[in-house]
């Protein structure tokens, strides 16, 4: 007798990218944005504010733009060379002074004594101006720590965005049951049992993602002071620190609610009386040689397979990065 299968419910973008957008959107308020700001604020202001309007008014154009470029950050100079942003101005200013490109370094050398005073003048308020901007990030960081240590820190609830995966992943379940003309609802049973196990599972990820975050912050601070204070590395290092809290972001929200779905998919099906499923792999390279053993065999959810090398029992979708389904079997 031929066996009769549903269409797998799968994992979709769609189920996840509301939870990684939250949780990135979370990293950003709640580190980022505050320090990036602190930085852009300074590097932003007009410098007419923070030096000597007479300085000004006796430098020529060209170190004028110089003078604006070193007071905001942009270029920086420690131990006889400038570094950063070098437009045309930049390049012809300290040229008109003797100073040499180093092509591999990246850098202008110019020994100090060749500076003019107002050159030392914009180097000097830079330098105090930013390393207070450091300290200020610094302590940032320090309450954020004690904040953690305290219990004190705004941990963001994922349950509201699981309940949103829930109900897209319930559609999309109801559409593979349409053969067998039923529609029911997921328990609340179920529905409370996958807001309370992944909402406490992301929760514990992201307050430990916050304190490793935290401490590679302040490693990437602690590097650009021991660098001379350079404010535009600042900014590009914290931009880059997101981005890897962005990848995490997206990481964690995919494999949580692949999980989510293997639990939503046993759950849902064997309450409508579908006890036993057919295991169908992604069909490519990337499947583990585990899985492509079990592809097409009939499992029972009471009774799943070996599906690692430590000898886990396991349902499709339950392994590190597995992308396995389970076709339902009437």
């Amino acid at each position: 007798m031929p066996i009769t299968k549903l269409e797998p419910l799968r994992l979709k973008d769609e189920f996840y990218l509301n939870i990684e957008k939250a949780l990135a959107d979370y990293f950003y308020r709640l580190i980022y944005a505050p320090m990036y700001n602190e930085v852009a604020d300074e590097i932003g202001k007009d410098w007419a504010q923070i030096y000597n309007a007479k300085s000004q008014e006796l430098a020529e154009p060209l170190q004028k733009h110089l003078l604006k470029m070193l007071v905001t950050g942009r270029v920086q100079y420690l131990d006889g060379r400038f570094y950063g942003e070098f437009d045309s101005r930049v390049t012809r200013a300290i040229k008109s002074l003797g100073g040499v490109y180093d092509v591999r370094g990246k850098f202008f050398s110019l020994p100090e004594k060749k500076l003019t005073d107002n050159i030392r003048i914009a180097i000097g308020t830079a330098y105090s101006k930013f390393e207070k901007v450091h300290g200020q990030i610094i302590k940032r960081l320090d309450d954020l720590q004690s904040a953690i240590d305290s219990g004190n820190l705004a941990i963001f609830d994922p349950r509201e965005q699981i309940g949103v995966t829930v109900r897209k992943m319930d559609r999309d379940l109801n559409k593979t049951l349409k053969p067998l003309t039923i529609d029911y609802k997921p328990s609340d049973n179920l529905v409370e049992f996958i807001l309370e196990k992944y909402g406490n599972d992301l929760t514990k990820y992201i307050k430990n993602w916050n304190i490793e975050t935290i401490q590679r912050l302040r490693d990437r601070v602690s590097s650009n002071a021991f660098s001379g204070y350079r404010a535009s590395s600042l900014a590009e290092e914290i931009a880059a620190d997101y981005g890897v809290s962005a990848r995490k972001a997206k990481f964690l929200a995919r494999q949580e609610t692949s999980l989510m779905l293997s639990t939503f998919r046993e759950g849902r099906y064997r309450e409508v009386g579908i006890e036993e499923y057919e295991w169908q792999t992604a069909g490519d390279s990337r499947v583990r040689d585990m899985h492509k053993h079990l592809n097409r065999k009939i499992f029972s959810w009471e009774n799943p397979p070996i599906i690692d090398d430590y000898g886990h029992r396991g349902n499709p979708g339950e392994a590190f990065g597995c992308r396995c389904v389970a076709a339902p079997v009437l």
